[in-house]
């Protein structure tokens, strides 16, 4: 695992009004927000060593994006491959049975306010990753989702019964039309934003055999914690 330095580089371009956006301490007017308003920390995980090549020209659009807008966030990387996915998985949080049941990710590396998982075949614009963030922030929610098409019917958010929502469906289930958010059931690990202190409140492994994904969920809901899908921001897996 590393994590990137930051660049002072200052630019006049769109990264000075997505950095008006997303900067988490124009946040004050919501008191009520968990998240504190500094610089936020977030590492981005990527499972796998085989890379698609959509993801591909996605995260290197992303990397020239952060290095061209240092201030936006303070990224930090994660990528790991074992044959045992759920091995794989929690190793990528920096997971380790020696430290105990309960452990919060990278502790030991880097502090880390947001987890952003990204699977190695999904395709995305920079923009959609920042906003993401700052509607985390902005909601004070502790995991978004994008909608991500599975195909031109389905999506990657996932009901109760283990059917997939179809995309009209969870636009249809969105309530507030202004922010286009929704409340689903669970979903795969697309392209899905995570507080990291969550992960410090269900028992180690995060990550188990037949249910890995799901079971994560399952267990973060269990807590008490609620999952979102973002209908406004559509990212696709590639073909």
């Amino acid at each position: 695992m590393m994590s990137i330095k930051t660049y002072n580089i200052f630019m006049l371009n769109i990264g000075t009004a997505v950095n008006l956006l997303c900067n988490p301490s124009l946040f004050d007017e919501n008191k009520n927000s968990s998240y504190t308003n500094k610089p936020v920390s977030v590492t981005f995980c990527i499972p796998g060593k085989n890379f698609s090549t959509g993801f591909f020209n996605s995260w290197t659009k992303f990397l020239f994006f952060i290095k061209d807008n240092p201030n936006l966030i303070t990224p930090h990387f994660s990528n790991y491959y074992a044959e045992d996915t759920c091995e794989m998985k929690n190793t990528l949080l920096s997971g380790d049975i020696n430290k105990g049941a309960y452990q919060l990710p990278f502790q030991e590396d880097f502090e880390s306010t947001l987890i952003f998982w990204l699977d190695p075949n999904i395709v995305f614009e920079p923009l959609q990753v920042m906003q993401i963030i700052y509607k985390m922030f902005k909601h004070d929610l502790v995991i978004l989702s994008a909608l991500c098409c599975k195909d031109e019917k389905l999506s990657s958010a996932i009901k109760d019964d283990q059917t997939n929502y179809s995309i009209n469906e969870l636009i249809s289930t969105v309530k507030n039309q202004e922010f286009k958010i929704c409340e689903i059931e669970n979903t795969t690990l697309g392209f899905v934003c995570f507080k990291n202190t969550l992960f410090q409140e269900i028992s180690y492994p995060w990550f188990e055999a037949n249910n890995e994904d799901l079971g994560l969920l399952i267990k973060l809901k269990d807590n008490g914690a609620k999952v979102y899908c973002d209908t406004s921001i559509v990212v696709r897996y590639d073909s």
